[in-house]
């Protein structure tokens, strides 16, 4: 308990909780998107701006936190669950998943039209 007045740490704490935090905005709005019936291609770049936001809004004035890093801990976080065998996930909300995943990282990872880059 006596480390918690070092800043470094709480520092490093607070990037934890951030990386935690926006992980699950990112399965919220990709569910929501999924349950309103919203297609991937149609999706994707509202999510991306979203998440943009913020990532800014987690860390201003620094690009530590990235959309392209929060989707990276998105997939191993939630999606991998989600993709198992033995999930309980639909096949139809499996499908919707991996297109989701497949547009965000096209979008967020600099590839094509579109990508969305670090918050500056």
């Amino acid at each position: 308990m006596e480390r918690l007045e070092e800043p470094e740490l709480m520092r490093r704490m607070c990037r934890i909780g951030a990386d935690l935090q926006l992980t699950r905005l990112l399965q919220a709005l990709v569910a929501a998107a999924l349950i309103a019936g919203t297609e991937a291609g149609e999706g994707a770049a509202g999510i991306a701006e979203i998440l943009r936001a913020a990532c800014g809004l987690a860390e201003p004035g620094r690009a530590g936190i990235t959309p392209a890093g929060v989707h990276r801990m998105w997939r191993v976080v939630h999606l991998a669950g989600i993709q198992r065998p033995a999930s309980d996930a639909p096949e139809w909300g499996k499908a919707g998943y991996r297109a989701y995943h497949a547009e965000l990282e096209r979008l967020l990872q600099g590839a094509g039209p579109g990508a969305v880059l670090p918050w500056v």
